[in-house]
């Protein structure tokens, strides 16, 4: 029924995107000798989906010969035709006119060659001698996970590109170098066309004539580059970089006219040496319509529409660097300045972010309010937010006619589907059918929703009428092949496999598809011979081997099959599933495995007692690591329990691991009871990690194996191993682990067992366990490194002790030798992060344009970005250690410490001030000095201004411009900027920057009790926990209330004011009034007063005689009290405590007391120097800080108390 609907009633009506197609064509025209023009023949292009069947096909064959159109935009139209011609099935016509454009597709290539950091495109390979020289046949190199060796490219690919991607792995992070020989009749000038998929550089004859840094995705012609061709042999060559996108090229070369050059000859077979440079003089460069659209779009005072032209192509052609999201930017401003309904939707649909969207709608709302096109975009956010059915309302004012029409009731249809009725949703889309001229869309919407009512058989036919209107659609031959296959229709399955492998061009993927599809129609020789011819082709593809594997298994023929499956590890050796799959065919143990102990060996060590909850008898990790920093771990921990403490811990043992890119198998988990009963058994369940409460979140979990019934006298066991499953390493090839050898248990035995690639580095830090044993061989192409001690004691545990990188010994494994690696590594996976989009560099230059001198600007962009954006940490994947985007970090509004550091320091380059970015180790994980260097031992990161030596904490909400917390004070941090990185230690605050000044006014009664009125001054690091804790008004009184009642027992506040609490950059201060039941203490007819606040300090920092550890004061601090006393009436001083100073090393604190007229003034001035005492200097603080109690214990006794 619906067939014949999109068939009897395209007579009657009009598609309204025939008016489209005709206006794009049109403009095509009109803006022929314009680079603008180009932006209508592309929009013409994307219009095939929904225009009817042909109809854009036939205005790009006709404009495609109209010579109003200068040669290289008619070139473009031949292009877009022969790609229509493609969905016409018209093959060899699309492949006739590529050959006519003068595509060079004879190649050799080499690679692919790391790119991490983006760092590849200038790197030497060694496989230079392709730009200029003579190249060694066989050439062979180190690529980025193995050696690679020059071949040539295969001749087939996609409407004359060159694709990388089919033929190369990895993919991601590389690069790669083409070169072939060009022949010219004599010495000539040439035009190169060149549109690549990512960075590049261009040579001609071993000069490089273009390069372009930027990360975009392939567009044909995107660049015009002049040359000059020496008679005969000329060295065409081409060095390609992509991160994540498209991997390939495309180039053609023309006369200086646009037109094919008669006689010229590509021969990619062998690459002869050639002349140097270029053999005639070359004519001025022509520039492409990119870089003239660009070029008009990035000048000063560009118009709105040369910014939604650029904007436009960037968009249509791929052509924008995801680095730095160009178009959406360049859109919005247009909307911006000019605004128009078309721009104002452009934009809207570029946006990223849904908040964006909606300013821009509702800038349409107010200029347009009516506008058919208004409405839409209105109607479009209602559907897509919480309630979708609120966009009907808007929908129905829509006129039906024209194209707005069209998508309003595309619209509604989903509406209703969502709704639950797609019935009525297929209501609308059919009403558009009817209109539609049977275009793509309208069938496809169709399509959906009859899927969706399980009407089978109109499915069926849709499916074919898809397929009959676009030869290309792969995805409905797909199914419609499944069918046939069902059917035990033969000759279909193999005709739509046909069709299927002449416009895939055999990429990996689809030639296991393939295979799949002859294996299930009976030919398995014909599936084994596509799964070899794609190994010759992407010989470095795993899925490829292990196809092949799988189906030789199939066809019985395993020991085929077995080789198959090694390639499949060589080549990608944390395929857990893979080497399961060999080791059952082979019977074999894991070689980590082997490592773990017996159960005899295991119970062997168990003890009476230790005097501890529980005795690790068995800590056993087997690191694998592959050549490209993937690995596995395996684990064998067996644990005595001693206590009813120690089973509550050990009920459930969490095992952490990141879903999708790791995968954990308990291997055993076991109880072995006192009494020789062996329980085993597994149960388990699965949790999300994170920390909610402080605003941080993982993608990580944690399986957590129970134990619900132990018991003291129980030894427990597990062993469980977790692999890395991931198709690459998030970190290119890095590994790096930090680990403890001791806790605070006993352990039996330690032991940490390394097998390593032998053709890669590892360097490792000397732990200093007394007892540790290390051992080192090689076999296999492995490095085994075996650190082993035994009987570890537990860590005695100590107040105020550091960090656990400088109580515990610990084993630090890294691929990095030195800090700089490290530094430069980190810097290339951050850069293209830290840019600024037209928004943020607005605010920048509204922030600094009247800043009187350096500091000022700092500070204004320090407190904008702690004003503007709050911590959260959404630490997925990567972005545990790369931050976001910094646009997308200002959008959302919130970001980690990495993303507030990246916002700081990208704001502080916008304003032209030099910054770095800085990773730290905070205080409480203990410093690291030694080597080697990794990203493991950091868990923060911060900003610095170089010309302030200033390091500035964007996660310190509270905290002023000068105030860094003392977390990030005398910590290990690594510099990274863009000129390099630089390791250290941040500085440790003077005592007299971090002060408390307090002046108390005590109006005291005969009875000890007293009025109080009391000023405080709080400056430097101890402000900002004021500033957070008096935040909100409604707790401050009664937060306020127990402080005073802390210096004061038992007072009653009776009004505060604070100041400071609002302005981070102003010290706090405090003013209030209480009354204090008892401030002197009655003793017969005497009053016995103290002499200061400060009290129990030996008691509170040094409570034992001797330490083994360093003892942590935090950071250096001054406090000054001064009380001045009023004494009753008919009172007298009998007794003043002698004026003291006790200095030391360490510190100092002075005690003043004089008496006069009535009143006593005491001041106390306590200053700790030092931020940590060494246990050999310990006892000299102890003796310190007990003299300094037996001082402020002094008191003052006042006689005629009644």
């Amino acid at each position: 029924m619906t067939a014949l609907l999109s068939v009897t009633n395209a007579a009657n009506a009009k598609s309204p995107y025939r008016d489209e197609v005709q206006k794009a064509a049109r403009e095509a025209v009109k803006e022929a000798k314009t680079a603008a023009g180009v932006i209508p023949l592309l929009t013409l292009a994307t219009l095939e989906v929904d225009a009817p069947p042909g109809v854009v096909r036939a205005e790009l064959e006709r404009l495609s010969r109209d010579a109003k159109l200068p040669p290289g935009r008619r070139a473009l139209a031949k292009r877009l035709f022969a790609r229509s011609l493609v969905a016409a099935g018209d093959l060899a016509r699309s492949e006739a006119i590529v050959d006519e454009l003068g595509y060079v597709r004879d190649f050799m290539v080499i690679g692919p060659f790391d790119n991490e950091g983006k760092a590849g495109l200038d790197e030497p390979t060694g496989a230079e001698s392709l730009v200029e020289g003579e190249v060694q046949p066989g050439l062979t190199l180190r690529g980025k996970e193995r050696d690679v060796t020059l071949r040539a490219m295969p001749r087939g690919g996609y409407l004359g590109y060159v694709d990388l991607d089919a033929v190369m792995r990895p993919n991601e992070s590389v690069c790669a170098i083409a070169a072939t020989t060009v022949k010219a009749p004599k010495a000539m000038p040439l035009l190169l066309h060149v549109g690549v998929g990512g960075a590049y550089r261009l040579f001609w004859n071993g000069v490089e004539v273009m390069r372009d840094e930027a990360y975009r995705g392939p567009f044909p012609d995107r660049d015009v580059v002049p040359v000059g061709a020496h008679a005969g042999e000329n060295r065409l060559a081409i060095k390609v970089c992509v991160e994540r996108r498209a991997f390939g090229f495309s180039t053609r070369i023309t006369g200086v006219d646009g037109n094919r050059v008669a006689g010229l000859e590509i021969d990619g077979s062998s690459l002869p040496v050639t002349p140097t440079g270029h053999g005639v003089e070359i004519p001025s460069a022509p520039k492409s319509d990119f870089r003239v659209l660009a070029e008009a779009a990035t000048r000063e005072g560009a118009k709105a529409i040369d910014l939604e032209r650029y904007a436009r192509f960037l968009a249509l052609t791929g052509s924008d660097d995801p680095a730095e999201n160009l178009a959406e930017q360049l859109a919005r401003r247009a909307a911006e300045e000019e605004p128009t309904p078309e721009r104002i939707a452009f934009a809207a649909a570029l946006a990223s972010q849904r908040g964006e969207a909606m300013k821009l709608v509702a800038i349409a709302s107010r200029r347009f309010p009516n506008d058919p096109r208004t409405l839409l975009l209105e109607a479009q956010l209602k559907a897509t937010s919480y309630d979708p059915p609120s966009a009907l309302p808007i929908l129905d004012r829509i006129p039906a006619r024209g194209k707005e029409g069209y998508l309003a009731r595309d619209l509604r249809a989903d509406v209703f589907e969502g709704m639950g009725l797609p019935e009525t949703a297929l209501v609308e889309c059919e009403a558009n059918l009817r209109t539609a001229e049977g275009s793509r869309s309208a069938k496809l919407a169709v399509l959906r929703l009859l899927g969706t009512l399980d009407r089978d058989a109109q499915v069926e036919a849709l499916r074919r009428e898809l397929v009959a209107d676009k030869y290309d659609d792969v995805s409905n031959r797909k199914v419609l092949l499944a069918i046939a296959l069902y059917r035990g229709r033969t000759d279909e399955v193999k005709a739509h496999l046909e069709a299927i492998r002449a416009v895939t061009w055999g990429r990996a993927g689809d030639a296991i598809y393939a295979a799949n599809v002859l294996e299930a129609i009976g030919d398995q020789d014909g599936a084994l011979s596509v799964l070899r011819a794609a190994r010759e082709i992407t010989p470095h593809e795993p899925a490829l081997a292990r196809a092949e594997g799988q189906l030789l298994q199939r066809m019985d023929r395993d020991d085929d099959a077995k080789e198959a499956y090694r390639a499949v590890l060589a080549l990608r050796p944390q395929d857990a599933s893979t080497r399961e799959l060999l080791e059952q065919m082979e019977s074999t143990e894991r070689p980590d495995e082997a490592f773990a102990a017996s159960v005899e060996e295991l119970l062997a060590r168990r003890v009476e007692s230790s005097g501890y909850s529980t005795t690790v008898l068995q800590d056993l990790t087997v690191q694998t690591v592959h050549e490209n920093g993937l690995g596995s771990v395996f684990r064998q921990v067996a644990v005595q329990i001693h206590t009813e403490d120690g089973a509550r811990a050990y009920r459930g043992y969490p095992i952490v691991y990141t879903p999708g890119s790791q995968r954990v198998d308990v291997r055993m988990a076991r109880v072995f009871r006192a009494n020789g009963q062996v329980l085993e058994g597994l149960q388990s369940y699965t949790q999300a990690m994170g920390e909610p409460w402080y605003r941080i979140y993982y993608d990580t979990r944690q399986l957590v194996v129970i134990f619900p019934d132990l018991e003291p006298g129980d030894t427990i066991e597990i062993q469980y191993r977790v692999d890395d499953v991931s198709h690459r390493n998030m970190f290119a090839d890095y590994f790096g682990d930090l680990s403890f050898l001791q806790g605070s248990t006993p352990i039996a035995k330690v032991e940490h067992v390394f097998i390593l690639p032998e053709k890669r580095k590892f360097f490792f830090n000397t732990p200093k366990l007394e007892g540790l044993s290390r051992e080192e061989r090689r076999e296999g192409g492995q490095r085994i490194v075996r650190y082993v001690a035994q009987g570890v004691p537990a860590l005695k545990s100590e107040r105020s002790m550091p960090g656990s990188t400088e109580v515990l010994p610990y084993l630090h494994v890294s691929t990095y030798e030195t800090w700089e690696a490290v530094g430069r590594w980190y810097w290339g996976l951050i850069k293209d992060q830290l840019y600024a989009d037209e928004a943020l560099k607005k605010v920048v230059r509204d922030l600094v344009k009247d800043a009187p001198d350096l500091e000022t600007k700092v500070r204004r962009i320090h407190d904008w970005v702690l004003d503007n954006t709050r911590y959260v940490g959404l630490e997925f994947g990567i972005h545990g250690f790369k931050p976001y985007r910094v646009p997308d970090i200002v959008k959302r509004g919130f970001g980690d410490c990495k993303d507030k550091a990246s916002l700081l320091f990208t704001m502080f380059r916008e304003a032209g001030i030099d910054a770095h970015i800085v990773l730290i180790r905070t205080r409480q994980n203990g410093a690291i000095e030694d080597l080697p260097a990794s990203l493991a031992v950091f868990d923060h990161a911060i900003a610095y201004v170089p010309e302030l030596d200033l390091y500035l904490d964007g996660t310190a909400e509270h905290s002023g411009l000068r105030e860094l917390p003392g977390g990030d004070q005398g910590v290990t941090v690594l510099h990274v900027w863009a000129g390099g990185s630089r390791f250290g230690k941040t500085p440790v605050d003077r005592a007299e920057k971090n002060t408390i000044t307090r002046e108390v006014d005590v109006r005291l009664e005969a009875d000890g009790s007293a009025a109080i009125e009391a000023r405080e001054t709080i400056a430097g690091v101890n402000a900002a926990s004021f500033r957070s804790r008096y935040q909100a008004e409604g707790t401050r009184k009664e937060r306020f209330g127990r402080r005073v009642e802390s210096l004061f027992p038992g007072a009653e506040l009776l009004d505060f004011a604070l100041g400071g609490i609002d302005d981070r950059n102003v010290p706090v201060t405090t003013t209030y009034r209480a009354n204090a039941p008892r401030i002197a203490t009655p003793a017969g007819d005497t009053l016995r007063l103290p002499t200061s606040s400060i009290s129990g300090l030996a008691r509170s920092l040094a409570p034992t005689p001797t330490r083994e550890h360093p003892l942590d004061l935090g950071i250096p601090s001054r406090v000054e009290e001064t009380w001045i006393v009023r004494i009753p009436a008919g009172m007298t001083v009998e007794h003043l405590p002698e004026n003291v100073d006790v200095e030391s090393a360490f510190g100092k604190l002075s005690l003043d007391v004089e008496a006069r007229d009535g009143v006593i003034r005491m001041t106390t001035r306590f200053r700790i120097d030092v931020d940590r005492v060494e246990p050999k200097d310990y006892p000299k603080f102890r003796a310190w800080v007990e003299r300094i109690d037996q001082v402020v214990q002094q008191k003052v006794t006042l006689g005629g108390a009644k």
